[in-house]
């Protein structure tokens, strides 16, 4: 299964957009392995209570959402040097036509950007037009345990994945 993409198992009206897949999901060969994985099914509970992404009540976890990537390259420190693909890797038309059709096939209601590089390229997405069918869109930050541990080391380790969307939550343009 490619890191790049997979389909939700239950729900696929919501997309959860990340940057690129990284060292754990190359050798897992799914999005969001590892304990990234692991916030981000919190993540997706704490968006829920906070009544962003919740469809007839239900808790989502990262099994029952549609997962992408930005941009397809495995990117890690310490072969890479650097664990975000560069704004110019995302530009190139063949990956932004790939991230365009996945949303287009998908047909999502909703969508969460995880992450700065994320949000850029549905920004760059929609410069072609809108998605008809995602209704609404956010951006949180990244919930990798390297970003909650240097961006949130000041609060309790239980407490910063909160504190995270919290702070970094925000509405995003649909281009309609």
């Amino acid at each position: 299964m490619s890191p790049c993409f997979r389909i939700g198992d239950v729900k696929p009206e919501i997309v959860v957009l990340g940057s690129c897949p990284g060292r754990l999901e190359k050798l897992d060969g799914t999005p969001f392995a590892g304990q990234a994985g692991s916030n981000l099914s919190n993540l997706l509970t704490e968006l829920t209570r906070e009544n962003l992404i919740g469809v007839n009540d239900a808790i989502y976890d990262r099994y029952d959402v549609t997962l992408l990537n930005a941009h397809c390259t495995a990117l890690w420190k310490s072969e890479h040097g650097r664990t975000e693909p560069y704004v110019r890797e995302i530009k190139v038309p063949a990956n932004l036509e790939r991230l365009r059709r996945r949303l287009e096939e998908v047909k999502c209601r909703r969508l969460v950007c995880v992450g700065k590089k994320a949000k850029r390229a549905f920004e760059l997405v929609l410069k072609e037009g809108p998605i008809e069918s995602i209704e609404t869109a956010h951006l949180v930050g990244h919930p990798s345990q390297q970003h909650l541990n240097s961006h949130y080391r000041h609060f309790r380790p239980e407490l910063r994945l909160a504190k995270m969307v919290k702070n970094t939550l925000r509405v995003l343009p649909l281009g309609k």
